[in-house]
């Protein structure tokens, strides 16, 4: 039982870093478009 909550934090810390990851994706994407957009 002890492992398997381990294994759940483990998880749910590498789904928060590709959460993270995926917003600086797309603000990224989206400044790129907003600056197409303006010039």
């Amino acid at each position: 039982a002890g492992e398997e909550g381990q294994w759940q934090r483990i998880y749910i810390k590498i789904k928060g870093e590709e959460g993270r990851n995926s917003e600086r994706e797309r603000a990224r994407s989206w400044l790129r478009s907003e600056t197409v957009t303006f010039r």
